[in-house]
């Protein structure tokens, strides 16, 4: 018995390095962060540069226009037209919407009833402060995902202010605004979009939708455009693009190469690689010291826009290109095209490829439960023989 005893205790212990791999196969988020702008330094250089602890490229951005300023690891883009920061969108850190997370944290100065841009992607992906007149609660954000030039508005999903003021984004308000981006192995993407007063408590709206191989194809193509530009603070610099009014401060702006989850959100510190425990609120950073220009907007030249009933709410066309402002739906969910998907490439987040199965734990279970069977079996033979 002694040696039955001894050798479960040998197997049991050789199978115990197995159990902490199969426990922390989700790993830190920092792991994936592939992009990230925190606009720290001591000159306008090294405040562009890309921080990101991983990722294929450097996608450090420049800088346009003649009101871009930077003060205390924050960067402010006046509304005032040609003002922006771009970054070379065609690198493999800034077109996987087959598994990506765009983090950002920010405030806005300017009229509630406003649209601008918080960070674009030649249409590919998009968030902005929605312009609404009626919103009396704060203001609407929006975004679209997986876009294309003859579907611009695919993956659309909408926040609107809660009555109850718990999120209510106002002028001069920090927010903490994330957007997910995901294609399933069966072709259904899943767009996800999060918005916060604290960075810790998140409001959530998704939509999934199937797509065809021509919106994959169209889609790839704009992931493949040399030309195309991540922008922050405007929708595109070579278009007559009118002054939204709306001047934008970027705390931290981040992308992963996964999707996250809220709670995963909820452990980013701003301007730190530092996780936060569950709870616990980020660490939060202060406006600039120096003060942005105040343009009262002419009456006739703010966009207009009537808010609109339960089923659309986009954009003017006159904003932007007519192919890249989202036609968006109240709908939470964007209806699937008819055709028939394809299959497509599969995701560069692993965890997507890996196939369905046992877990590592229950195997080793298995395996140390057939070997003790078998250990007991044998000398139960050997004794018997012996007799």
């Amino acid at each position: 018995m002694k040696k039955i005893t001894c050798l479960f205790v040998a197997l049991l212990m050789l199978a115990m390095p197995c159990v902490p791999v199969a426990a922390d196969e989700g790993g830190n988020i920092n792991d994936h962060l592939v992009t990230w702008w925190n606009f720290e330094g001591d000159d306008p250089a090294e405040a562009l540069k890309d921080k990101a602890t991983k990722g294929q490229s450097d996608d450090s951005l420049t800088m346009h226009g003649n009101d871009v300023r930077f003060d205390g690891g924050v960067a402010y883009i006046s509304s005032v037209e040609g003002n922006a920061l771009s970054a070379v969108a065609a690198t493999a850190d800034l077109i996987n919407v087959y598994s990506m997370t765009i983090y950002i944290k920010a405030k806005f100065e300017g009229w509630n009833a406003d649209f601008a841009d918080l960070i674009a992607y030649g249409g590919l992906y998009r968030i902005y402060k929605l312009k609404s007149e009626k919103s009396l609660e704060g203001s609407v954000f929006q975004a679209t995902a997986f876009a294309t030039a003859n579907n611009a508005d695919l993956g659309t999903v909408r926040i609107r202010p809660e009555s109850d003021g718990s999120l209510g984004i106002w002028d001069e308000d920090w927010f903490y605004i994330a957007l997910t981006m995901e294609i399933g192995a069966d072709n259904v993407g899943k767009a996800i979009l999060y918005l916060s007063t604290d960075g810790v408590n998140y409001t959530v709206s998704e939509t999934e939708m199937v797509f065809t191989n021509d919106i994959l194809v169209d889609m790839t193509a704009r992931q493949n455009d040399a030309t195309a530009e991540v922008l922050l603070g405007k929708l595109s610099l070579v278009k007559d693009i009118p002054d939204r009014f709306i001047n934008y401060w970027y705390d931290d702006i981040r992308i992963y190469n996964k999707v996250l989850t809220a709670d995963e959100l909820a452990t980013i510190t701003p301007n730190s690689l530092e996780l936060n425990g569950p709870g616990k609120d980020p660490e939060t950073t202060e406006a600039p010291t120096t003060e942005a220009p105040t343009t009262e907007a002419p009456v006739t030249e703010a966009p207009v826009t009537t808010e609109a009933p339960v089923t659309t709410e986009a954009p003017a066309t006159t904003e932007g290109p007519a192919t890249e402002a989202p036609v968006t739906t109240d709908a939470s969910v964007t209806d699937a095209p008819s055709t028939t998907p394809a299959t497509h490439a599969p995701s560069a987040d692993p965890a997507e490829n890996e196939k369905d199965g046992v877990p590592v734990i229950a195997i080793v279970v298995i395996i140390v439960a057939v070997a003790a069977v078998a250990a007991v079996a044998f000398v139960a033979v050997k004794k018997k023989k012996a007799e």
